[in-house]
């Protein structure tokens, strides 16, 4: 799967473990997950860390009381990758 084209490529990617890279190589980064502006997780992810989804009636983040409503995300300050410090096995 292609990941989405970003409009920036001055991003820069993080792992898990907190090495930080940039984006601009994105073929060669492991599971990179682009989440700039216009990506499908700047829209889809809610600003209280939930999907759109899951603010859906029965049950739902709203009634919970954990949201108020959903509102997308927008642009994260890092994309995400996989650097292989948890091995790859």
């Amino acid at each position: 799967m292609t990941p989405e084209v970003h409009p920036s490529l001055n991003r820069r990617a993080r792992c898990a473990c907190g090495r930080i890279v940039p984006s601009a190589n994105w073929q060669s980064l492991p599971f990179f997950v682009p989440r700039g502006e216009g990506t499908q997780a700047a829209k889809e992810y809610c600003k209280c860390g939930y999907t759109e989804i899951a603010h859906r009636p029965d049950p739902n983040v709203v009634a919970e009381g954990i949201c108020t409503g959903f509102t997308p995300h927008g642009a994260y300050e890092y994309d995400l990758y996989y650097c292989g410090c948890s091995g790859w096995d």
